[in-house]
């Protein structure tokens, strides 16, 4: 805001200097080297834990894949066992003896190898319901993340410009503070001479003790802000440029709405949540069925022995190999089986009805955020009006105080009204911009790539299909967690 003028010169002056200010605050202008909204996107996207917390979680539940294709694969195990043994035997006494007889101790000392192979030939649908069951949660899973993915693209993005809007709102108050001094120290200057009075001294001073007090809080929201911003992109902000252009947005509400109803991630991750409760109800079931494997074993037994009384003693070996069909038929558990089939069947109807309330939300959110979108960029421009008309107002009262046509009230009123329009033009297109990433959001649209960063999109599927052909190694590949270069 300009100082307070003496004269129609000073006042164009003035009128230039807070005009300069103004755009500087609509423009959100910065230096050239600058840390832009694409690095911060970068920077977070690659190092954020939270966000990584939910890639991990993704692939945990990928490995369910892994877990039920292993019914199709057989089972190999190796038992083996050997220790000490010692049997004594003792006989009683004849009619008539009185002497007990004590057998000859033995030692068997016995070991034994035993390999047996499980193939699973029929698990009454297990398998089968089990491994498409544990498809479509994992991709639930990986829709799942979209979703976070998106809410944490907007969380960045919104840490970027509530930083820009609060340094840009510290300051214009920290301009108002000046000018406020400055109009106490002319209030002063004109009661000294005669020319005002205590009154002009007091008003000025309440504004100069208003603008100290807001702008105390504009710097500790700055602050708040700040800190927000290391927390999610993972360093503090530097000096940070305008933000780039926004991208493209449907053209029209319902095209955002038909959009949505196919890409929106919650809402695909509600389907396929559906789908694996359908499934899960023929994994229960299989329960009740026969299931038939086919077992090969192979065993090596030895141990010592002896016979004619200790004359002959040695170690012998028996080998047995066999390879049966086996059938296992359910016939009666409590009911345990019957009851968690109907449990399954109660759980598909919920994910069922859980389907339809996700895509209500779903059209209502997109509807809501067309809305807003509308009104804030109607609110922009309406600040940005304001801004401009308080501006030629302030002027205009300025110079009609030095003429005597308003008061001193007058001009300190004025001045309000324009620090209040340019906060809120700051506000506006803070808001503004926000407004169209939600609505990008809500239908699906908001993606690493759709910001068009440098930073590469992760993609969830990969080590899904790595699980799949995973079945020897336990070892995880770690998940980058570096800056892009």
């Amino acid at each position: 805001m300009s100082q307070k003028r003496q004269d129609g010169a000073n006042g164009a002056v003035g009128g230039f200097a807070m005009a300069a200010l103004s755009a500087l605050a609509l423009s959100f202008g910065a230096p050239a080297q600058a840390e832009t909204l694409l690095d911060a996107v970068d920077l977070a996207y690659s190092t954020n834990p939270a966000l990584r917390a939910e890639r991990e979680r993704a692939r945990s539940v990928d490995e369910g894949i892994a877990q039920a294709r292993a019914g199709i694969l057989p089972t190999v195990t190796l038992q083996g066992q050997g220790g000490l043994s010692e049997t004594e035997t003792k006989i009683g006494p004849p009619p008539g003896a009185t002497n007990t007889t004590v057998g000859r101790p033995q030692n068997p000392d016995p070991e034994n190898v035993t390999a047996q192979v499980v193939q699973p030939v029929f698990r009454g649908g297990r398998t089968y319901y089990g491994i498409r069951q544990a498809s479509a949660a994992a991709k639930a899973a990986h829709a799942t993340y979209r979703s976070s993915e998106q809410q944490f693209l907007i969380e960045v993005i919104t840490a970027f410009m509530d930083v820009r809007r609060d340094e840009e709102s510290v300051r214009i108050r920290e301009n108002n503070v000046s000018v406020l001094r400055k109009q106490v120290e002319a209030a002063q200057a004109r009661f000294d001479v005669g020319e005002g009075t205590r009154t002009d001294i007091a008003q000025a001073g309440a504004r100069r003790s208003g603008g100290e007090a807001g702008l105390a809080q504009a710097r500790a929201q700055l602050d708040a802000s700040r800190a927000a911003y290391e927390r999610i992109v993972g360093q503090k902000p530097g000096t940070l440029d305008a933000p780039p252009a926004l991208p493209v947005l449907a053209a029209s509400v319902d095209d955002a709405v038909n959009t949505a109803l196919d890409a929106n991630p919650d809402l695909r991750a509600a389907k396929l949540n559906a789908e694996a409760a359908e499934f899960a109800v023929g994994v229960s079931r299989s329960q009740l069925l026969p299931q038939a494997d086919i077992v090969a074993q192979a065993a090596i037994d030895r141990q010592n022995y002896s016979y004619a009384g200790g004359l002959i003693e040695g170690r012998s070996r028996t080998d047995s190999s066999s390879i049966v069909g086996r059938v296992t038929i359910p016939l009666f558990d409590a009911g345990l089986a019957r009851s968690q089939t109907r449990q399954a069947r109660i759980n598909n109807y919920r994910a069922d009805a859980l389907e339809m309330d996700t895509r209500n939300r779903v059209v209502e959110s997109v509807n809501a955020a067309w809305s807003r979108y509308l009104a804030a960029q109607v609110v922009q421009t309406a600040s940005e009006a304001q801004v401009s008309a308080n501006e030629t107002a302030f002027e205009g009262v300025q110079q009609e105080q030095q003429v005597g046509l308003r008061t001193f009230l007058d001009v300190l009123d004025a001045e309000q009204e324009l620090l209040n329009s340019r906060l809120s033009a700051v506000n506006a297109q803070r808001d503004s911009y926000i407004a169209a990433h939600n609505l990008l959001a809500t239908y699906g649209g908001l993606s690493v790539e759709s910001l068009q960063a440098r930073v590469g999109q992760y993609h969830p599927e990969k080590y899904y299909n790595r699980a799949k052909r995973t079945i020897i190694w336990t070892g995880v590949p770690k998940l980058k967690s570096k800056p892009p270069k």
